[in-house]
């Protein structure tokens, strides 16, 4: 069975000084087409990761 799959590599540029850098390499199962995209797509996965819920749904 094949699939396609988006790749995002997500790097935080200039993290705190009290923490390494955010490096997230994320693959999912839909489509992206732009930056605007990839970033929605980071910001559900952090989301998820972290088990909290956005409020203005």
């Amino acid at each position: 069975m094949a699939a396609d799959l988006t790749a995002i590599h997500a790097v935080e540029p200039n993290p705190p000084a009290d923490r390494k850098s955010i490096d997230w390499k994320l693959l999912i199962d839909l489509e992206v087409n732009s930056c605007e995209e990839a970033v929605e797509k980071i910001k559900w996965s952090a989301t998820q990761a972290t088990g909290t819920r956005r409020r203005d749904r």
